[in-house]
């Protein structure tokens, strides 16, 4: 009879202030193992969804796991093709308030709730990507067998890039809890080192103190570094992680991560030199019908358009054009809240006036990340205009300054004596009446220069 593993993965999940402006890669390595093919594979995942989708799309089925499918491997000759059926545990976030959605589910944090092993969902449908939600109808559908699985493996995700927003002490405290309670199961547990094509030494370092703590020293856990964007060693982590939960004596042997990159894009290359040489050089005819291409028509024939692909493709577009301009609104309504907010004044850091921006939809509807960016816009603008104001107010009592000077001079006899820190004094205390003077008070230095 063959036999099923089922592989859950896990890895920091939530908020930015979590997972930091990105995640750590679990949605690209599960769509990579399950539907790795050009055609099939998405750079692109989103957990941002809307309370409708969460509740009312079978792919998500008011859950906050997915389950990618299947796909059939061989561990070894004798014991004939095992099918690993993939879990993702994650966090979803409502599109409006950017906190994580409520669900049966969420009385328990992530760090406790990703490591559950009975899984039940009655009619949950295979996810492919985020446009299949709403549309479920014109995507392939795959009910999640029996509607409930047993989990047989973890894999962890560590994150071995730079991340904004995210350093590699938070995302090693957050996995201490997610380990510490995968390791409690008593399921074998596999680190995918994600993203090492842009690996920084800073994280292994990190990934080996957070694995030499005393709660793991007793425990030993694989680690395979991993790129799904350039499709290495993506197999090996998923067929080491079922090897473990069928209890197999076979040990897959894991290339370094330089030499299985090296080995992937001989293979990538190969179909092109080939192909470099069939074309080279072209026959005389070819040649002249790759000079009369300009005068081909170039506008799309009704019949791809009147396609449902075609229908996806463009309401797709339509969707990320919807999202950026809704971004670009939000940060609009923001700016013209600042411009309106009397404490906002020039080089008052963001927490110090977050305080008088509580309350207003146009502060509060950004995720805070995006919401510091504008800040900073804003604030280089609001700098810029202060600077102008201040010379202008400058200009305006040069006289105020020559007068100084003359009596000064006249006083002390002196045609070379400059103002002295007196009447500096003087003049401070009568440009304090002008408020271009006075916004700049934060910023004393650029002011006294």
């Amino acid at each position: 009879m063959q036999r099923t593993v089922t592989v859950s993965v896990i890895g920091v999940s939530g908020k930015e202030t979590v997972k930091g402006s990105k995640g750590v890669g679990k949605s690209l390595l599960c769509n990579r193992f399950v539907r790795g093919d050009f055609d099939d594979f998405f750079p692109e995942h989103c957990s941002v969804l809307s309370q409708t989708d969460f509740g009312g799309s079978p792919v998500i089925n008011n859950d906050h796991w997915l389950y990618w499918g299947e796909r059939q491997v061989s561990l070894d000759d004798s014991s004939g093709p095992v099918t690993i059926r993939v879990i993702e545990q994650t966090e979803f976030l409502d599109d409006e308030t950017y906190e994580p959605i409520a669900g049966p589910s969420t009385s328990e944090p992530y760090a406790k709730r990703c490591c559950q092993i009975r899984l039940e969902s009655r009619d949950k449908l295979m996810y492919i990507q985020k446009e299949q939600l709403g549309l479920e109808a014109e995507f392939d559908q795959h009910v999640l067998p029996d509607g409930k699985c047993i989990v047989d493996a973890f894999i962890f995700v560590f994150d071995s890039s730079r991340t904004e927003g995210r350093t590699f002490e938070s995302q090693c405290a957050t996995s201490t809890a997610i380990l510490t309670n995968a390791i409690k199961t008593k399921k074998p547990v596999v680190i995918a080192f994600s993203q090492a094509d842009n690996a920084v030494e800073e994280a292994r370092r990190a990934l080996h103190s957070l694995l030499s703590k005393k709660e793991f020293k007793s425990t030993h856990v694989t680690v395979v570094e991993v790129s799904a964007l350039m499709n290495v060693n993506v197999d090996e982590v998923f067929v080491t992680a079922a090897c473990l939960a069928s209890r197999t004596k076979l040990r897959l042997k894991i290339l370094p991560f330089s030499e299985a990159l090296k080995i992937v894009t001989e293979r990538n290359r190969e179909p092109l030199g080939q192909l470099g040489k069939q074309l080279d050089p072209l026959p005389a005819d070819q040649e002249k019908r790759m000079t009369q291409s300009a005068s081909v028509d170039n506008r799309i024939p009704a019949e791809i358009l009147l396609r449902n692909e075609a229908r996806q493709a463009f309401e797709a577009y339509q969707r990320v054009v919807e999202t950026e301009q809704r971004k670009e609104r939000l940060e609009e309504e923001f700016e013209f809240l600042l411009s309106d907010t009397p404490q906002v004044t020039p080089g008052k850091p963001l927490q110090d006036v977050s305080i008088f921006l509580q309350g207003f939809s146009a502060y509060e509807s950004l995720p805070p990340s995006q919401a510091a960016m504008v800040y900073d816009r804003f604030q280089h603008d609001l700098l810029k205009r202060a600077e102008i104001e201040f010379r202008e107010c400058l200009l305006e009592n040069v006289e105020l300054f020559a007068d100084v000077v003359r009596s000064s001079r006249c006083e002390f006899k002196n045609e070379n004596l400059l103002i002295s820190e007196r009447e500096m004094l003087r003049i401070k205390e009568f440009l304090q009446d002008d408020f271009r003077y006075r916004q700049l008070s934060r910023l004393f230095e650029l002011r006294e220069k």
